[in-house]
């Protein structure tokens, strides 16, 4: 009995525009949408764990992260894609707690801060900002 090599499926190793890490589904769907009629290649995932695994993976131009996540929150997630994927530009949006100093957004790696609920428009010109400049 032979056993077929299991080979990695090529899209997981896709890259993309931006991924959205958000455990509010509906919210995550919205943004994504909105981006992917910009004509961003957008993908997202429901908790820190599993963003961070895609962003490895997938090394996103640009990664969206909800501060609050279960498991790793934004700001842990946001502290390994220094080490993961580096040259990932990072928004990190809550809506739960204020903009961290500008010192801490540097140490974590965040590259913008804003708050929920997020204006779209605002936010589609960041991330076009953020993709000319990363």
């Amino acid at each position: 009995m032979t056993t077929a090599a299991i080979l990695p499926d090529p899209a997981d190793e896709a890259g993309c525009d931006v991924l959205i890490v958000e455990d509010d589904v509906l919210q995550a769907e919205e943004l994504a949408g909105f981006l992917r009629r910009s004509g961003l290649a957008v993908e997202t995932r429901p908790d820190g764990s599993s963003g961070l695994h895609r962003i490895a993976l997938a090394r996103p131009r640009v990664a969206i992260l909800d501060y609050n996540l279960p498991g790793l929150d934004g700001a842990q997630v946001a502290a390994q894609i220094q080490s993961v994927s580096p040259r990932t530009a990072v928004i990190m949006v809550s809506g739960r707690i204020s903009c961290p100093s500008d010192e801490t957004l540097a140490l974590l790696g965040i590259d913008a801060f804003r708050n929920k609920p997020l204006a779209l428009a605002p936010l589609r010109n960041l991330v076009r900002q953020l993709l000319r400049t990363r």
